[in-house]
Parts: structure tokens; sequence; C-alpha cells
């Protein structure tokens, strides 16, 4: 659901999306302008996840690209954040997996998406 938010006069609509791979849901935020042309990825680290790039209350640096013209994507790698399943002791997928599968997805996500400025 879109959650729409002040910031310095401008108006920045953020909405998640969810990508099936392979048994996870991958969560992908995007923050944008109507009128952003350009699109940036932004990825966490490893002890991380993507609200290291924004903040409830709109703030970080992924409102703020998009508050300068840029229509802003931020990942949640698989068992981080809001990407389910979350990680367990079970769990045995690490950086080659995030390498290897999550981020192609994501890029593939991004770009086979008609995105509509709303």
């Amino acid at each position: 659901m879109p959650t729409t938010f002040l910031i310095s006069l401008e108006m920045i609509t953020s909405e998640s999306h969810f990508i099936e791979k392979e048994g996870y849901n991958l969560h992908l935020r995007r923050f944008f302008t109507p009128d952003a042309k350009a699109s940036i990825f932004l990825l966490h680290g490893s002890i991380e996840d993507g609200r290291i790039f924004y903040s409830k209350s709109g703030k970080g640096l992924a409102p703020f690209l998009a508050q300068n013209g840029y229509d802003v994507f931020v990942a949640d790698l698989r068992g981080k954040g809001k990407s389910t399943p979350n990680i367990s002791p079970e769990s045995d997928f690490g950086q080659k997996e995030a390498i290897m599968e999550d981020m192609p997805a994501f890029m593939d996500y991004i770009n086979q998406k008609n995105w509509q400025k709303t």
C-alpha cells in the first residue's frame, strides 16, 4: 500500500512490492515523486536491512534522493527486513545466493515493470 509523506514541500510516495523467488518473498521499497527522471537501486549490507536508507518519518537517503528527482528502489535481501520468511537456524543461504539469485530478481523486476507515476 503506498504511503505519501511531505518532505520540504515535496510529495514523496513510498510503496512496497514483493517478488516471489524460490519460496521467498523479497521486499522492494520504492520512493518517488511524479517527476522522477532516473532510477537508483540501494542495497543494504550483510547485517542490515533496507531500513538503513529510510525511516517511518520520511527521513534518510532514499527519500532525499527521491526529493531530488530520482526513482529510488530499496531492497531487502531474503530473510532481512520485510522479506519473508525470516532468517532461522535452518537457513542455508548466504552471500552467493544474494548475489546470484536475489539481486538479479530485483533487477529483473525493476526492469520489467512499467513504472507509472501515481
